[in-house]
């Protein structure tokens, strides 16, 4: 539980007037403007014990920029995945809002980041819908691009145990090109960080990331699809979120300088920096569908990079919002809310 006079984000101790006994607005929160957004995500038992400090108040007005894709997802429900020629039947099919750029930009909005998503729809009904549910969660629509192709669609297959296969049909997607990015560059270079996977076009996102490491920009970088990957992209990343397969495939690549935070699912997740290697055990929940887990972590990731944490709580807070997002079906509709974290960090330690 969180301790008296302490930060419930960060903890902190912000030398908080109102918990200390003296005037309150001899405090630095009673003449600065707290966001609502961010004070309203703090639970109740944690604000009547302190504010939220100066520090953690300027990193939640920093820009995030996600980047990636935007897809309607598919999901098919299965006792098992069919073998090679095998008609199997589905005990459901659902509809989600999906794609690696999308659920990253919703994890990350709801842990309470002031997200902008960076990505392309089609002029489609898919599009409207995918543009109104960001806007719904509060999230800067403004560098989606609108493309004539059909919006990008992922098609899911996921077992009783929760594990999934997914096929992705990239569409609008791989439609996002340099010229938007150009057209664009005054307000892109606007964020402070950015979050960027691989489902747009390879040329693009090395172009991106070249310009964003040439403005200085904050880049942490999930490598997946791994097909779209170059090894180009970790001389101009700050961190780099692989799974443990893409782990494998590019390890040979790296070296000391490379900051890893490495993602393995059932057994937590782990960095690697300069020879020091942090293990971090995973949070444990009964898992429903795994689908959105790996990006949900990465918005947590984000989150933590951004508000300066310890490398162990980077591990700690994204093993956490990982795994809850698979407590529910479909990628984004597990995902925790700041709330939800700090309530679980809290009460678990």
């Amino acid at each position: 539980m969180i301790e008296k006079g302490k930060c419930p984000i960060c903890g902190k101790n912000n030398g908080c007037a109102m918990v200390a006994g003296t005037d309150p607005y001899a405090c630095w929160c009673m003449t600065t403007s707290v966001p609502k957004g961010l004070l309203n995500q703090i639970p109740d038992e944690f604000r009547k014990k302190s504010c939220i400090c100066r520090e953690c108040t300027i990193n939640y007005n920093k820009k995030v920029c996600v980047v990636g894709s935007l897809n309607i997802d598919l999901v098919l429900s299965v006792d098992e995945f069919p073998k090679k020629g095998e008609t199997i039947k589905a005990k459901e099919l659902k509809t989600f809002f999906g794609g690696k750029g999308g659920n990253q930009s919703i994890a990350a909005a709801k842990l309470g980041l002031n997200v902008s998503m960076l990505g392309s729809v089609g002029n489609d009904s898919h599009g409207d819908n995918y543009i109104q549910h960001l806007k719904k969660h509060n999230i800067d629509v403004s560098l989606v691009k609108r493309s004539q192709d059909d919006s990008g669609q992922a098609y899911i297959e996921v077992d009783r145990t929760g594990e999934n296969k997914i096929v992705t049909v990239g569409g609008a997607n791989y439609q996002l090109n340099k010229e938007w990015i150009d057209d664009n560059i005054d307000k892109i270079l606007e964020h402070d960080m950015f979050l960027i996977s691989l489902e747009i076009p390879k040329e693009v996102s090395l172009y991106l990331i070249k310009l964003l490491s040439k403005n200085h920009k904050k880049i942490i970088l999930d490598p997946a699809p791994f097909g779209n990957f170059d090894n180009e992209m970790l001389e101009f990343v700050d961190y780099i979120t692989p799974n443990e397969t893409e782990y494998e495939l590019i390890k040979d690549s790296l070296n000391i300088s490379h900051k890893v935070i490495l993602k393995k699912g059932q057994n937590g997740s782990s960095f690697l920096h300069n020879n020091l290697i942090v293990n971090e055990p995973p949070y444990t929940v009964e898992s429903v569908d795994s689908v959105g887990a790996g990006d949900t972590f990465n918005a947590a990731a984000c989150f933590s990079v951004l508000f300066n944490f310890t490398i162990e709580e980077i591990l700690y807070h994204s093993n956490i919002a990982g795994a809850l997002a698979t407590t529910k079906p479909g990628a984004q509709c597990g995902m925790p809310t700041l709330e939800e974290l700090l309530k679980l960090k809290h009460t678990s330690n």
